[in-house]
């Protein structure tokens, strides 16, 4: 990378953003037809707050950094977040403070252990789901949270949206319909950043589950499955309230991979 001393290599930080597309689109400037990217001075030019950071760490550095945008999200290895250069005292990074213990909930503690080889300080208890993949690589770990906290994100905004089909008074089942189909859009936006792995061992995962689809369930399979569910353990319920337990399991997250992550459960 830096086999040349006289010429560092640099920081290509790459973005993608709906919003920073329209506004591009809106300027008349496409996409380099040969990379199928953004060409960096139209970033630049374009993004006041971007070209203050590249200066800014480019000076830090001594070596550029530049944007790299995307008109839409690709599966690609992890940008490197951390800014480090050779003898520097400053850099971008993460706090990497596991979550506390004695915050966790028993049943995620089930799951994983203290680990002080995880990158946040956990890693997955050898009979847990999650035991193939590997809570140790930081540069797994660190693309895989910033994934994760952009789906969680989007989970914030479809809680928004229930509120809002709530306040002009659609039904539980409308609602319900809603959700499960944003929830497995939102899913395959994500693993549209992973890698291969990373969405085969989920889609495996998933395919041996109740609703034997490599993403998730349809409305209907669902409200069948929790339906049935509450029959059997005698506690029976009228279509409304089946259709508001689908709403409830959809909305759910996973604690275990959250913490794994070193993301609070705060969704």
């Amino acid at each position: 990378w830096d086999a040349d001393p006289a010429n560092l290599g640099d920081y290509d930080i790459n973005i993608t953003s709906p919003t920073m597309t329209a506004k591009l689109d809106e300027l008349g400037i496409a996409p380099s037809e040969k990379y199928g990217v953004f060409k960096t001075k139209d970033i630049n030019n374009t993004f006041q707050p971007l070209n203050d950071f590249r200066t800014k760490w480019s000076g830090e550095l001594g070596r550029d950094v530049n944007f790299v945008g995307y008109p839409k999200p690709v599966a690609r290895d992890a940008t490197e977040y951390i800014l480090r250069a050779r003898g520097a005292t400053n850099s971008v990074a993460p706090n990497r403070t596991p979550i506390p213990v004695d915050r966790l909930d028993p049943k995620v503690l089930k799951e994983i252990q203290p680990d002080s080889r995880g990158v946040y300080g956990y890693t997955p208890r050898p009979d847990s789901k999650y035991a193939k993949l590997d809570f140790t690589d930081v540069e797994k770990v660190e693309n895989g949270r910033l994934i994760r906290l952009k789906y969680l994100e989007g989970s914030k905004e479809l809680d928004n949206v229930i509120q809002a089909m709530r306040a002009e008074g659609r039904s539980s089942e409308e609602i319900a319909r809603k959700v499960v189909i944003q929830r497995n859009y939102q899913k395959v936006e994500s693993r549209s950043l992973m890698t291969p792995d990373g969405v085969a061992e989920l889609e495996k995962r998933n395919l041996s589950s109740w609703f034997k689809n490599p993403v998730g369930p349809s409305p209907d399979q669902a409200f069948r499955h929790y339906q049935a569910q509450q029959i059997k353990n005698s506690n029976f319920m009228n279509d409304n309230q089946v259709w508001e337990l689908v709403i409830k399991k959809s909305m759910e997250k996973d604690p275990v991979m959250n913490t794994l992550l070193g993301i609070e459960t705060k969704y």
